[in-house]
């Protein structure tokens, strides 16, 4: 929900007019409605104090041609962290995804290593060994990856659901 903060306005049009401009009658009438209904306190007070926090409901013009955009920095703080989150989402992906190709290809150089090993005096036993450790850092890599890609999950979640 966003919110305005109260200047010279002296009555519920005046805060609706600040918010929405070019409202035909209908129109406002919906808008003032669900500025009152939002904040029912509005009701009651004789004077506007300057510095009075209104809530801005969702705007009710059919068309969202009458709504005036208002600077809302918290909400582009949001969008920024949002987006600042993805792109650390993706580097992290690519990180890792640099490590499975390194993993795949010390692999490949320690299956051919085995080769060799299963020639020479217990050598197959090195080459099991060597064979063992691959899939155990593997795994570790994946569950890594997967703890960082909730982690930010997280805070993707924490970030979409700010709401003032």
């Amino acid at each position: 929900m966003r919110y305005l903060i109260l200047r010279n306005e002296k009555r519920v049009s005046d805060i609706t007019d600040k918010i929405y401009r070019g409202l035909k009658a209908k129109a406002r009438e919906q808008a003032e409605t669900a500025l009152l209904k939002a904040n029912p306190e509005l009701r009651s007070l004789k004077n506007f104090r300057k510095g009075f926090i209104v809530r801005i409901p969702p705007s009710t013009a059919q068309d969202g041609k009458g709504h005036r955009q208002i600077v809302d920095p918290i909400e582009d703080f949001t969008q920024e962290m949002v987006a600042e989150l993805k792109l650390l989402e993706q580097k992290i992906n690519d990180k890792f995804d640099h490590f499975d190709q390194k993993q795949n290809d010390t692999l490949e150089k320690i299956k051919a290593a085995a080769k060799e090993l299963k020639e020479q005096d217990s050598g197959d036993k090195m080459a099991n060994l060597l064979k063992k450790n691959i899939p155990i850092l593997k795994k570790e890599n994946n569950e890594k990856r997967k703890h960082g890609l909730d982690a930010i999950k997280k805070l993707q979640d924490i970030a979409a659901s700010i709401d003032r």
